[in-house]
């Protein structure tokens, strides 16, 4: 290895190329725990600092970055999750779903936005022709627990402690912070979320069941008139009501910019 180092970190009067590239390879490591304990403070809080640095080790050890933007570093913690349950025990649920949606966040917050549609060859296909995409950075969600609301207080605690930090260095001695903790009950009913970003802002919306298959139904490519009637199979709107709905929907998501054309 030694030999290796050679070929590309120079030696000084101090360190060998070996120990150069140590102390390189030492500080993108902790870079690297670093990037993952920022994107994924949620999971953090939810099984507390000992885990989480167990689970951040393990995770990076096996899935590692091979991206050339950290932003990628968290991609698959998700599957990581489920194929490890033990690694958040006995949160696992709670954690695979602030996993998921702080992935998304990240999604929604770098992901380019594609194309919007052309509204004048909408007008042109015929219903049963029309598709529609969704952005890149759009996530659909289904959680059992109210993780955006959680991520959200957590960030509001977080920013009220260092503002708090920041106001009491000059008066008094420092004091060790208490690692922030989330501690939540299932939610009554599924969660249909729906990540995305305006204006460089990111958002959580959350949307009916209705609306969810909708949307997924879209991104998968399907017709539009079929999504359509599919997403109101079983449910108890009338024909007249979902009309009205979908209406109201499609007028929503456009303003939003949820939309691209399809090739």
């Amino acid at each position: 290895m030694a030999r290796y180092a050679e070929l590309f970190v120079k030696p000084n009067d101090r360190l060998t190329s070996f120990e150069r590239l140590e102390i390189y390879n030492q500080q993108y490591w902790w870079r690297v725990l670093e990037g993952f304990a920022e994107d994924f403070s949620g999971v953090a809080a939810v099984i507390g600092p000992k885990k989480f640095e167990a689970l951040s080790v393990a995770y990076i050890e096996t899935c590692g970055s091979n991206s050339w933007t950290m932003r990628n570093l968290g991609r698959d913690l998700p599957a990581f999750l489920v194929a490890h349950p033990q690694l958040t025990a006995p949160h696992t649920t709670l954690a695979l779903d602030m996993a998921r949606l702080e992935w998304a966040r990240c999604l929604a917050f770098d992901e380019p936005a594609d194309p919007v549609p052309d509204t004048q060859k909408l007008a042109r296909t015929p219903p049963h022709e029309l598709r529609l995409g969704l952005q890149s950075y759009i996530t659909l969600l289904t959680l059992e627990y109210e993780a955006e609301q959680l991520l959200l207080r957590l960030r509001r605690r977080s920013q009220k402690a260092a503002g708090s930090t920041a106001s009491n260095a000059m008066t008094s001695a420092p004091r060790r912070s208490r690692a922030l903790r989330i501690v939540a009950k299932r939610a009554p009913a599924p969660v249909h979320l729906v990540v995305h970003r305006l204006q460089n802002t990111v958002y959580y919306k959350r949307v009916t069941p209705e609306a969810h298959v909708l949307l997924t139904l879209i991104h998968q490519g399907i017709p539009v008139e079929q999504a359509c009637a599919r997403a109101f199979t079983g449910s108890d709107f009338t024909p007249e009501d979902a009309a009205s709905q979908i209406q109201q929907w499609f007028a929503d998501w456009m303003e939003l910019g949820w939309f691209t054309g399809r090739a």
